[in-house]
């Protein structure tokens, strides 16, 4: 399958910027109760903070940092007082209010210009550039963001924290790829790969690893990809970790492996073959053409939808599905039925995950799949057919009303999440739909209001449609 300018939309390794010891220097012995409970309050916000933007609902996030922003500059707390800044520019950058996130980074940065140079000032200042860089890159200024990637680097290096090394150096290469510097690019990732690669096993070298390794893949380095992933392999080995994450990965790498095979004959063959017997979906050595990478792409997600994890079920179940409507002709799932009783399971699935931004992806890689199934999508010049393979001979399984169902869902979702890019997405997804599926409504007030949205996000809309999660 495709990826549609997916480089660009590579997700970036971020760390919080963690809160420092709580200075109380200015305060007078007799407000000093009042302090320690106004600290415990705050570190309370703070996590809350935290824990709402993993759950990735920004806009309650926003409001903790807010709240720990104004503790911290009534306490003349500046170091702090820049940690909350950053977060919150972080934050509202996955909103895509982009003007607010730079303008929350520049007060932290200007904050910490104001500080003696300390290892505290300084680890802040770096996780401050790293969100900056981020923001540039946004704005689709990925020269400003590679040369604060390159800052925060030198920082990170003097504070002798290889991970974020690692961190700056992935995303300094994405930069690089966006500005068409693919060698340079390469060596930077090589340098990344080195330094993760030594260090020490543990569950987050496993994580980070195989997150690398997704990151070289998708930037072509397919080899690089494979030699990272055998390595994460090992980690979980040594460590007991359960693999259905790699099989994801895996399957993955070889479908990337098929499409390179489909698109020049003439590019030397790679084999993923392994002697652990676990990796069963490996076990075939002669690879090389398109349809072997396919059918054991086919093999590792079925072994990955048997993870306890859910949102690696579910990510595995989509990608099956994925493969087997592109790839039709292979008759991955041969049964109506079976396909059927696959679509079934990943509905009940995702209705099961929290609701998300991620959640809602994977729920729109399910209509994605859903549309390639009805019969001559592909003549419809839109952003959403230019992904289907081709003309269907799957139609009748699921009607268009279903498939609209499945992104109102979506779009009651991000309506939920007050998560505005996001419902731009969804709303022109319906859009689309209604015209692909020839079902546009009468009603004045529904067509106002997509084709308003429609005419301001356009551009997002159509470079979002290569997101793979």
């Amino acid at each position: 399958m495709k990826n549609l300018l997916l480089y660009k939309y590579l997700i970036a390794i971020f760390t919080f910027v963690s809160i420092l010891p709580i200075s109380t220097t200015e305060v007078s012995a007799k407000s000093r109760l009042v302090v320690t409970r106004n600290e415990h309050e705050t570190a309370q916000l703070i996590e809350r903070a935290k824990q709402l933007y993993q759950q990735e609902k920004y806009v309650e996030a926003i409001q903790f940092w807010q709240q720990a922003i104004d503790f911290f500059q009534q306490h003349k707390d500046i170091l702090n007082q820049a940690m909350a800044l950053s977060n919150l520019a972080l934050t509202q950058q996955k909103l895509g209010d982009l003007t607010a996130a730079e303008e929350a980074i520049a007060s932290s940065l200007k904050l910490l210009q104001t500080q003696s140079i300390n290892k505290s000032q300084q680890r802040i200042l770096a996780n401050s550039l790293e969100i900056k860089g981020n923001i540039k890159r946004s704005q689709g200024q990925s020269k400003k963001a590679f040369i604060t990637w390159q800052q925060a680097e030198e920082i990170y290096r003097q504070l002798e924290n290889n991970k974020a090394v690692v961190n700056t150096q992935i995303n300094q290469a994405q930069a690089l790829q966006d500005l068409g510097y693919y060698r340079r690019a390469s060596k930077i990732l090589q340098s990344a790969q080195t330094l993760l690669v030594n260090e020490p096993s543990s569950p987050q070298k496993f994580t980070a690893l195989l997150s690398f390794g997704d990151t070289l893949r998708a930037t072509g380095n397919i080899e690089q990809s494979q030699i990272v992933l055998q390595e994460t392999s090992e980690i979980a080995e040594e460590l007991k970790i359960d693999r259905r994450a790699i099989f994801l990965s895996y399957g993955n790498t070889l479908v990337a492996l098929g499409n390179r095979a489909n698109e020049s004959q003439a590019i030397e063959a790679v084999s993923l073959a392994t002697d652990n017997s676990e990796f069963s979906c490996l076990a075939n050595t002669n690879l090389g053409d398109a349809t072997t990478y396919y059918l054991q792409a086919a093999d590792c997600y079925q072994q990955a939808a048997l993870s306890s994890n859910l949102a690696t079920k579910v990510k595995a179940q989509l990608n099956l599905l994925s493969l087997t409507v592109q790839r039709k002709e292979l008759e991955i799932i041969p049964k109506a039925t079976a396909i059927e009783d696959l679509i079934s399971t990943i509905k009940t699935n995702l209705a099961q995950l929290p609701t998300t931004r991620t959640s809602i992806y994977d729920r729109l890689n399910l209509v994605q799949s859903l549309i390639c199934m009805q019969p001559n999508t592909i003549k419809f010049a839109s952003p959403i057919a230019q992904q289907c393979q081709a003309s269907s001979q799957l139609d009748g399984l699921i009607s268009w009303s279903e498939i609209e169902q499945e992104v109102k869902i979506a779009l009651q979702q991000a309506e939920e999440l007050l998560d505005n890019p996001m419902h731009k997405l969804v709303l022109g997804y319906l859009a689309i739909l209604r015209l692909v599926g020839g079902r546009f409504s009468p009603l004045a007030l529904f067509l106002t209001k997509i084709l308003s949205h429609l005419i301001e996000t356009m551009l997002d809309i159509v470079e979002q449609w290569g997101k793979q999660i």
